[in-house]
């Protein structure tokens, strides 16, 4: 009965295609990830020092990391934009990296930042801002003018014309002109994309970590991403998402396309 009907779909619809997401590992040894365009750092998991997880940078010449070994080459998490790195490390002090320069130079201290556009990036000071909350700022590196958002939390991630942040007490709100829509999830990270879909790591917990979930704009909705679970997520320029795990290994989504069509594979 089932092949039947399977032939038969086949014969009226000539064509059935089925989109599958798969992951596939990535890398191992690695704690978090930034992109940017052609450009990859991370944090590796072993040979930890006193400040975090050394430094490694991807070599587009070679295809493998290199490992980076100027001043304050060590931290927790990286963010980059167009023409610098940046480190946070254990102490929350936040170092700059202006490329091709080797070292990271003590910038301020942060408990999270975001790159934006360009040379743009937005980051969690250490000031609290009201009870549980810290305040945000904006800062332009190319010109090193910082700007208050006005706003408190304990995340953030930057979109077009808004502002992701997750407050406190873990609930996730878009910030737009200054004011506030709660989005009913509670959360640990987020990051957006180029297309302003943020992912989220939520606090449900699972195999690999927590539980990954990508907001629906149009039915006002957090949707499961399926197939992984982890601690961390990271997007490239277009906007496909990579995966940390508790395990320590990265994994990035591919998604295929398989299709049963006559001389089509």
């Amino acid at each position: 009965m089932i092949i039947s009907l399977f032939f038969f779909i086949l014969f009226f619809c000539r064509c059935l295609a089925i989109d599958l997401d798969i992951w596939e590992q990535f890398d191992y040894n690695v704690t978090h990830l930034a992109i940017n365009g052609q450009r990859m750092m991370k944090t590796g998991f072993v040979a930890a020092v006193s400040i975090g997880h050394p430094l490694y940078s991807w070599s587009l010449t070679t295809q493998s990391w290199t490992l980076e070994t100027g001043i304050g080459a060590a931290g927790v998490q990286v963010a980059l934009t167009t023409d610098y790195a940046f480190a946070r490390d254990l102490t929350d002090a936040l170092r700059i990296q202006s490329f091709p320069n080797t070292d990271f130079n003590f910038f301020t201290t942060a408990k999270d930042i975001k790159s934006g556009s360009g040379n743009n990036v937005v980051y969690v000071k250490n000031t609290l801002y009201s009870p549980g909350n810290f305040e945000i700022e904006f800062l332009d590196v190319d010109t090193q003018t910082a700007m208050s958002s006005f706003q408190g939390a304990v995340r953030v991630s930057m979109a077009s014309g808004a502002m992701w942040i997750i407050k406190g007490d873990g609930f996730i709100y878009e910030v737009v002109s200054g004011v506030l829509d709660n989005k009913l999830e509670t959360a640990k990270d987020i990051i957006v994309g180029n297309d302003d879909i943020p992912y989220i790591v939520s606090e449900e917990s699972a195999n690999d970590g927590f539980i990954i979930k990508k907001w629906d704009a149009l039915n006002n909705n957090w949707d499961v991403v399926p197939g992984i679970s982890g601690v961390s997520v990271a997007l490239d320029s277009a906007n496909n998402p990579y995966v940390i795990t508790n395990g320590n290994k990265a994994f990035r989504k591919r998604g295929i396309m398989y299709s049963f069509c006559p001389g089509k594979k």
